[in-house]
């Protein structure tokens, strides 16, 4: 058995000296799965309830989903922010304002989401039919999100904030294995509450919540266990970490938490434009969603995966590794969306079958599903420029990039596609945003990258000037 000491050296060895290769597959793969693991929770949920064989229960779990969405915006802007901002600081060996930028995370991402579910305990009445939903569909939305936001926003926000934090230092795994346990006891706890329980859809939502508690719960013991050596805390006169680490750790989580920003803005339009062609459209939609959610999960988790490694060789000045982190971090995000893209289109039906037995819904699934799942190809390297962008330290340019990708695009075709091309433009509207995204992405990175190598080459030769011998 390792000692705790040597766990931490084994995590910070992985970022400053193992084989680049290596160490991208072993920081991005534990996140990437984690990241399908949290998708976990919400397949489970719609899987388990178009067992019901109910399109408009169904519908009214779709129409929660953007309200779900902004758990990842908190979650992103301190959990990601915070993670690079550590991984700067352990690179630095400022290990002290490491842990003050921790705790500021912690207490912000708590303070949100209590925030949060007060904002929506008032509102509900108001938001929920302004969303699309009416009826039964209604009815169904307000039974799920009581457990969901109501009593679950908390656990939702801070397990995977405290994931993100952990793997900051290198313990990928451990992150993972918070999360991984909360998706398997949901899988479990779904039919039991659903079905046994006679609780139906809001059975859904208390297994979810439940998760979330026990992943919570997993994480903080963790943290607890290695509190001696870990960055990792949430004493009180550590919140107060200064300005200038407040704005350093909003400013690297910002691009993420506006891409959960915009994603909520246009699954709330897209929702509320699918709305105009009955429940059935809106269920196949959800489903398609839930399936395409896998590729986005893919995509984001190998390139976040790699932020630590890039943002700890950039503060490291190891240039050389910095430069081999970006190079493996592209390519093997491009080879797993090519695989995730191929699978989902060629088992579109299968997957959406699997959700719900009524033709009808069935139908639009897979149709959807397949336009969606084109959008792995693009949205990959989206996730790429903007993961480096972080690692960087950079402010600009991701927070532009993630807005337009996820935002002024997606809602712009949406609305254009459904004027001209009814449900499946709007189904359209999506990868088509990704493509051009994708285009403006890669046009800023080589032109930021062609300065910065400039940039290096310039710093070099002024070093080797300074130490050749005087003439």
């Amino acid at each position: 058995m390792l000692s705790v000491e040597q766990k931490k050296e084994k995590n910070l060895r992985l970022l400053a000296s193992t084989p680049v290769f290596k160490a991208v597959i072993a920081l991005s793969l534990p996140t990437m799965l984690s990241q399908m693991i949290g998708v976990i929770y919400n397949i489970a949920d719609t899987l388990f309830i178009g067992r019901l064989n109910d399109p408009i229960a169904v519908a009214g779990v779709t129409f929660s989903m953007p309200l779900v969405i902004i758990f990842n915006a908190v979650a992103n802007l301190f959990g990601v922010g915070g993670a690079a901002f550590i991984s700067h600081c352990l690179g630095r060996g400022d290990v002290e304002r490491g842990r003050k930028g921790s705790a500021f995370s912690i207490y912000c991402s708590l303070g949100l989401a209590l925030i949060y579910t007060a904002v929506i305990g008032i509102f509900r009445d108001l938001l929920f039919p302004a969303m699309g939903a009416s009826g039964e569909a209604l009815a169904y939305m307000k039974d799920y999100t009581f457990y969901t936001l109501i009593l679950g926003t908390v656990p939702a926000i801070m397990s995977p904030l405290l994931a993100h934090l952990v793997r900051s230092e290198g313990a990928s795994l451990q992150g993972s294995i918070g999360l991984a346990m909360g998706g398997i006891l949901n899988i479990l706890l779904d039919p039991l509450f659903i079905f046994a329980c006679g609780m139906g859809v809001a059975g859904a939502g208390l297994a979810t919540f439940l998760s979330n508690v026990a992943a919570c719960i997993y994480l903080i013991v963790y943290i607890f266990i290695k509190r001696r050596v870990t960055t990792i805390n949430a004493i009180p006169r550590n919140f107060l970490c200064g300005k200038a680490s407040a704005k350093e750790i909003i400013v690297a989580g910002l691009p993420n938490a506006v891409v959960s920003i915009m994603a909520f803005s246009s699954n709330i339009l897209s929702n509320y434009l699918f709305s105009a062609y009955g429940d059935q459209v809106v269920a196949g939609w959800g489903i398609a969603k839930k399936i395409d959610l896998l590729a986005f999960a893919i995509s984001q988790g190998m390139t976040q995966g790699a932020l630590p490694l890039i943002a700890y060789s950039y503060s490291a000045r190891n240039k050389e590794r910095m430069h081999q982190a970006i190079k493996w971090s592209f390519i093997d995000s491009m080879i797993v969306a090519a695989l995730g893209f191929g699978l989902l289109f060629g088992l579109s039906r299968h997957m959406a079958g699997l959700f719900i037995d009524d033709e009808v819904t069935v139908t639009y699934a897979e149709a959807f599903t397949r336009i969606l799942c084109v959008a792995c190809l693009t949205t990959t390297p989206c996730f790429v420029v903007i993961t480096i962008f972080q690692a960087l330290g950079k402010k600009v340019q991701p927070f532009v990039l993630s807005f337009f990708r996820k935002g002024i695009f997606n809602m712009i075709f949406s609305l254009i596609f459904a004027y001209g091309f009814g449900e499946y433009g709007i189904a359209a509207a999506t990868p088509a945003a990704d493509f051009v995204a994708m285009s403006v992405s890669l046009v800023v990175f080589f032109v930021f990258w062609h300065k910065f190598k400039k940039q290096e080459l310039a710093e070099t030769k002024e070093k080797r000037d300074e130490t050749a011998p005087n003439s």
